[in-house]
């Protein structure tokens, strides 16, 4: 069975920062949920982009932008310990 495949997304919402992240679709999902928690208005959502965009934005070199893997296991180590 192949691995999902890993790409960079960007998580945008109106009249809000886009952020950026690196892992499989469903963990771009997962980690719109996350961030959505029970907002109404200004919801993320998960944007794939392609190979040229990112390195357009050179994501790889950017102190910013993360591994999806790392944010949701670094949220549930939180969720966890409240």
């Amino acid at each position: 069975m192949s691995q999902p495949t890993e790409n960079w997304f960007a998580f945008r919402a109106h009249n809000s920062q886009t952020l950026y992240g690196f892992g499989t679709a469903g963990e771009a999902d997962l980690y719109a949920d996350a961030i959505n928690g029970g907002k109404e208005i200004n919801r993320y959502a998960p944007y794939a982009l392609t190979t040229e965009a990112a390195a357009e934005l050179d994501l790889e070199n950017n102190s910013e932008a993360f591994g999806l893997d790392d944010e949701l296991r670094a949220r549930a180590e939180t969720e966890e310990k409240e």
